[in-house]
């Protein structure tokens, strides 16, 4: 394992500084001391699901979750030494695309001998020598070899990657709310998709997404399609700040369409312009989609609409209103992406959803929005029963 001076002697790796390092380490420290929000059997049961599906038995050269708790070991100092030993690795690789280290025929990572101490055959330095003389003799063989090293370096960078994402998987599932774990196995399909997009992602904040997506299919199979694994390695950075942006205003299915209110910006002209061309929202910059909502229950109008952790319940006295919004609808890919994000519900905008709603002759309360192993639960904070232009915004 790396000494302290040796983690203080870490570079640059795959365009991410020491400071990224220490994001990935205080990220497994962090997820651990958040809570104990998940039972120790569901905990257990989750994490050895997550081993079996992505090594099967096979040594990985980390500590199994089940390894650990016989062994009676600290997981989270465990974690922090192997994370370690993954940044040191991968350190050695950098050393390796230098040229400075090499790995030998038997298998050795060894430093490469300097220029200056080989000791050349007296032809080789001899003027009069043909300089294409040796053009074309054996060229396939050393150009096979050449390629075999490659490849066998760039399998190995792309296994440690996958291995630091595993770690921060782990510790999502320590971070993870309560959830009952499917005893339906993923997908082989899946499982080969995953681990060759996740491979080749070294943006650490789509690695955290990916780590979320697998621990969701893991617990429950079938919640990602492999569709939305593929447009998570196509978003770039301002891709990925413009979802988790628009994350914000999402109902599941649809945004309210607000265009000539909160989102009468560039700013959010901008981004819904470029939602669209993504794919994950459709309806921009056309005549607005309609969505009616219709009661969900007989005696008087009731329907409630989820925003991330916060809700709106609607209200009438006739069962047989119907609720019209003008919406955006999101993709399932954009769906199954925003929900990977764990964003604070813009207010603003849940107000103006509201007084939108008003106006039809409903009543409007806002509340949190709390998901169950039984169900959903709506617990309220706030009637919405006062003029809007005396709007006061207080989180709760």
């Amino acid at each position: 394992m790396p000494s302290s001076q040796a983690w203080w002697a870490m570079g640059v790796n795959n365009g991410y500084t020491l400071s990224n390092q220490y994001w990935y380490l205080n990220m497994l420290t962090e997820t651990s001391l958040r809570t104990e929000t998940i039972s120790d059997r569901i905990k257990q049961q989750w994490l050895d699901k997550l081993w079996q599906h992505l090594f099967d038995g096979e040594a990985s050269g980390l500590l199994s979750p089940g390894q650990i708790r016989r062994q009676r070991r600290n997981r989270k100092a465990v974690r922090q030494l192997e994370m370690a030993a993954l940044f040191e690795a991968e350190q050695d690789v950098n050393l390796i695309h230098q040229g400075l280290k090499c790995i030998d025929s038997r298998g050795k990572l060894v430093d490469t001998p300097r220029i200056d101490t080989v000791q050349t055959h007296a032809i080789i330095e001899s003027s009069g020598i043909d300089e294409f003389s040796d053009v074309g003799k054996q060229s396939s063989v050393s150009m096979l070899e050449t390629a075999a090293k490659e490849v066998g370096v760039r399998d190995l960078e792309r296994a440690l990657n996958l291995r630091k994402i595993i770690l921060l998987a782990e510790a999502e599932v320590y971070a993870a709310a309560d959830r009952p774990i499917s005893q339906h196995s993923v997908s082989a399909e899946w499982m080969i998709c995953w681990k060759n997009v996740a491979q080749d992602v070294f943006n650490p904040e789509i690695q955290i997404l990916l780590a979320r997506m697998l621990i969701q299919e893991v617990a429950q199979a079938n919640s990602y399609a492999m569709s939305s694994l593929y447009m998570l390695r196509q978003l770039n950075a301002d891709d990925l700040e413009m979802l988790a942006i628009l994350s914000k205003f999402s109902f599941g299915s649809f945004l309210f369409n607000a265009s000539q209110g909160y989102f009468n910006t560039e700013l959010y002209h901008n981004l819904l312009e470029n939602m669209d061309d993504l794919g994950l929202i459709t309806g921009y910059n056309m005549e607005p989609l309609i969505k009616q909502v219709s009661s969900e229950t007989t005696d008087g109008y009731l329907a409630f609409l989820p925003c991330g952790n916060k809700a709106m319940r609607v209200q009438a006295k006739q069962a047989s209103k119907i609720l019209s919004l003008p919406i955006y609808k999101v993709s399932r890919a954009g769906r199954q992406l925003m929900s990977l994000h764990t964003t604070t519900v813009d207010l603003a905008y849940l107000f103006e959803v509201a007084a939108y709603i008003k106006q039809q002759g409903f009543s409007v309360a806002l509340g949190e929005w709390q998901c169950h192993k039984k169900g959903s639960q709506f617990e309220e904070k706030m009637p919405l029963w006062w003029l809007f232009s005396q709007l006061v915004f207080e989180e709760f």
